[in-house]
This record gives C-alpha cells, sequence and structure tokens, in this order.
C-alpha cells in the first residue's frame, strides 16, 4: 500500500525504506493586554504545524511537505553520492538510522529513517550501489569533556607542586 500523500510511485517502484514521518509544532503567543502567554489554545497566541513523509525506494527518495506538493523532493538514488547511517540499539536490539544523503550537487539531505535491522546496511548499498555508505561518526562533546577533566586533574595534582617548586627556588 503506498502511504505517499502526494507522490504516485512509478510502475515497478517499490519503498524500501519508510515512510517515515515527522512533524513539528511552533507556538508563539502575544505579550500585549489581553493577549494569552503563548499557550496554544488562548487568545492571542499562534501554533503552526509542520511536517514531512520521508522514503527510500528502489529508484528514488522522496521527502513529501505534509502542507504542501509543490515543496516535495524527488531525489533520484543515482544522484545520491554519499549515504550516511549511525549504529544504535532499539529495544535491546542492534539498529541502523539512515540519517541523510549527500547529492552530486553538493546538497546535504536529512533523510532520519530510523530502528532498520542491522542487516539492512548491505541493502542500503544496494539501494544506492553509485554512492559510498558511510557510518556517522558520533559527537566530540564527551571526549571534548573527558579531555577537559583529565587536564583539571593533572593541574590540581602537579598545581601545588609547581608553585612549591617556584617558591622554594626563589
Amino acid at each position: 500500500m503506498n502511504q505517499l500523500q502526494h507522490t504516485q510511485l512509478e510502475s515497478g517502484e517499490e519503498i524500501v525504506f519508510g515512510p517515515v514521518t515527522s512533524t513539528r509544532t511552533v507556538s508563539a503567543g502575544g505579550t500585549g493586554p489581553g493577549q494569552g502567554r503563548g499557550r496554544p489554545g488562548q487568545a492571542g497566541s499562534l501554533s503552526h504545524v509542520s511536517g514531512r513523509l520521508v522514503c527510500v525506494t528502489n529508484v528514488r527518495i522522496i521527502i513529501e511537505d505534509l502542507q504542501s506538493a509543490d515543496k516535495t523532493q524527488i531525489i533520484p538514488n543515482g544522484d545520491v553520492t554519499r549515504v550516511f547511517f549511525k549504529r544504535k540499539v532499539h529495544q535491546g536490539q542492534p539498529s541502523l538510522a539512515i540519517t541523510k544523503a549527500a547529492t552530486r550537487s553538493g546538497q546535504n539531505v536529512k533523510l532520519d529513517i530510523k530502528w532498520l535491522p542491522e542487516a539492512a546496511e548491505a541493502q542500503i548499498r544496494e539501494v544506492f550501489a553509485g554512492a559510498e555508505v558511510t557510518p556517522e561518526k558520533g559527537s566530540k562533546v564527551f571526549l571534548i569533556a573527558v579531555a577537559v577533566v583529565v587536564g583539571l586533574g593533572i593541574l590540581v595534582c602537579v598545581g601545588p607542586l609547581l608553585v612549591a617548586a617556584i617558591l622554594g627556588g626563589s
């Protein structure tokens, strides 16, 4: 069954990954007299829901805007040069998430297709046969934090010895 809202699949085209729907709600409230305090449903507040539906077929990547068919993006699989994925654990099982794809035109497209079985890596390589399939590196924040803590620990331990050596040597 085709779960796409705006796009018709071509003859022989099949959905391989997805579809995945993501939504975002943005609320803003007024601050003038008689206006609400920014809570949806109150007078003076505005709320806007936006979203997209993403899927990968054996032919193309389809990214539909949930509000407007005009904003639908179609990217042929042959135009994809790199596919990035992350290894994760979901419900105690190893899984993959396709995070983004880079195209020949230099565009990076966020896909965010999660909870794929670990064996899907071979299928990703098959669907994007002309692309480099790359595990995405994790955040460096943790490594930076560890380096700072180790540096401070060394300074706390060695600092008094340095001060004593400087003061004692004068």
